[in-house]
């Protein structure tokens, strides 16, 4: 449909994600991923200054600013948790936002509740054909002008020499969450796992420099992890974190929001071990910079 010169679609969201940096994250990127395919503008909330991961200087100057005098119209659903929206109700939902639009002026649709859209639906949708092509590498390129305030830096070639792994501890590292069963003894994200990737990359390049991230609470068992570097932080140290991860050579990204923005947003390559326990992962083809791993062999898949 086409609309007058005059005529402005702003899209936001109230923030639902109770407060960590990685979900606060998602309700952003969800704004953003909604405007681009209704044809509108994310625009400024100010609820997104709670996540740590992209200085909010950088998401004002990519987002249109916050209007004055104009009330939003509120869309609400709880459709698009953990497994974010079925292409179906985002469907519907653009329909929805069309038909709210007002002529020769300005609306301001605000999204709340749970209807997040994540990056890998974005990918898939677009290699299905089912949205254009180029949405996804728009938005890439959209989130790291927010995070680099210009484009994405350009690695040196040459043999990988800072490795960043990321370990998620803290919240789920306790009997009471729901994923300590993936810690303990035995399990998939391990203190032995660790140790063997910190293995794994010790045997392709010795001089690497490898640095194990995470939060400073209930990691005892990463202390004991050698031939590596242990960087433990605290919630102060969440953006310091961040740009370590994206910073490196290689990343290798945990079950976690937090470390896969920043898989997304790496200015190196992504080496993905454990896949299959990665629900954010779930690409029919990969990303280019991402690769595929399993532990013990010496390349990783396209």
């Amino acid at each position: 449909m086409t609309h007058s010169n005059t005529e402005r679609l702003l899209v936001s969201y109230q923030q639902s994600s109770g407060g960590r940096s990685g979900h606060c994250m998602k309700d952003l990127f969800t704004a953003v991923v909604v405007a681009q395919l209704s044809g509108g503008q994310a625009t400024f909330n100010q609820d997104w200054t709670r996540q740590r991961i992209i200085p909010v200087v950088g998401v004002r100057e990519q987002l249109a600013s916050e209007p004055l005098g104009i009330a939003p119209i509120e869309y609400r659903t709880n459709r698009g948790g953990w497994g974010g929206m079925r292409f179906e109700d985002v469907a519907r939902m653009l329909d929805w936002i069309e038909s709210k639009r007002v002529p020769s002026a300005t609306t301001v649709i605000q999204l709340t509740g749970l209807c997040r859209i994540h990056l890998f639906q974005v990918h898939n949708w677009e290699n299905e054909g089912l949205i254009p092509s180029g949405t996804y590498q728009a938005l890439i390129d959209q989130l790291c002008q927010m995070l680099w305030r210009g484009p994405r830096p350009v690695q040196n070639a040459g043999s990988p020499t800072r490795i960043a792994i990321h370990a998620r501890r803290g919240d789920v590292a306790n009997p009471q969450s729901r994923l300590f069963k993936s810690m303990g003894p035995g399990k998939v994200w391990n203190a032995e796992f660790y140790q063997r990737c910190v293995d794994h990359f010790r045997g392709l390049n010795p001089e690497s420099e490898i640095t194990i991230y995470s939060e400073g609470i209930n990691a005892a068992d990463l202390r004991t992890i050698k031939r590596c570097e242990l960087n433990l932080g605290h919630r102060k140290d969440v953006r310091r974190h961040f740009r370590a991860l994206v910073n490196a050579d290689i990343l290798v990204p945990a079950n976690s929001s937090f470390s896969t923005w920043a898989a997304y947003l790496s200015a190196g390559e992504v080496h993905v071990f454990q896949r299959e326990h990665i629900k954010h992962f779930a690409h029919v083809t990969p990303p280019d910079s991402f690769r595929f791993c399993e532990l013990g062999e010496n390349s990783c898949h396209d």
